[in-house]
């Protein structure tokens, strides 16, 4: 979209992008630019089609009075050829910046403090109760069965699984062994009363906490 206004406006291009932004919150701002009575605005949106995203539109911040229309034919190929390796630039820029938030967002979410009781322990991060369940299982040697402590932190993780109910009938201990499926991976296993063995996967019962996590 190109922009039309005055030569020498009291206000920039981020008045008028932000002007813009509060009157089509539903648009995404990728670009704007405005020098010497014109510049442009480039915009996308999900929600619209093409037709009225690209309709004539006034912007009036103060005295300034500026017209946005749709940029075609000559001025469109000005654009490219004169401010087309500054647009590249500015939304790589935006892009990365979005990535990084992205990340940290990730980040704060992965470490987020929560307050959850297993065993004789309160745990106030996902990545501690992780951690302690990495060490049993490194700890241990196939077949070993899990001493007190450690079998009251792996039952009440296992709470949380999605099938916990079935995973947890007739329980006698945990142990750690070789998965039935995956002979290359060690996971640990529900010990029943009849000697029978059934594994089950912390990585699910981590996600469930995680979901509540979330949910709170």
């Amino acid at each position: 979209m190109g922009i039309e206004g005055p030569q020498e406006p009291k206000n920039n291009w981020r008045q008028i992008e932000t002007d813009y932004k509060e009157k089509y919150p539903d648009r995404k701002v990728l670009y704007t630019r405005y020098d010497k009575g014109e510049g442009q605005i480039i915009v996308s949106s999900n929600k619209q089609d093409l037709t009225k995203l690209t309709e004539e539109l006034k912007i009036k911040i103060g005295d300034d009075e500026f017209v946005v229309k749709k940029l075609e034919d000559e001025k469109l190929e000005k654009f490219w050829a004169e401010h087309g390796n500054h647009y590249n630039g500015c939304v790589n820029k935006k892009l990365s910046l979005s990535k990084l938030k992205k990340k940290k967002a990730d980040r704060e979410k992965k470490n987020a403090k929560i307050a959850v009781k297993l065993g004789d322990t309160t745990f106030d991060e996902v990545n501690k109760i992780k951690s302690k369940a990495r060490v049993i299982l490194n700890q241990s040697k196939d077949g070993d069965i899990l001493d007190a402590g450690e079998k009251s932190f792996m039952v009440d993780l296992l709470k949380y699984h999605q099938k916990a109910e079935t995973k947890l009938k007739d329980l006698k201990d945990i142990s750690v062994g070789v998965h039935p499926s995956h002979p290359d991976t060690r996971c640990f296993m529900v010990v029943r009363n009849d000697g029978t063995k059934e594994d089950f996967s912390v990585s699910k019962c981590i996600d469930a906490i995680k979901g509540k996590v979330k949910e709170a």
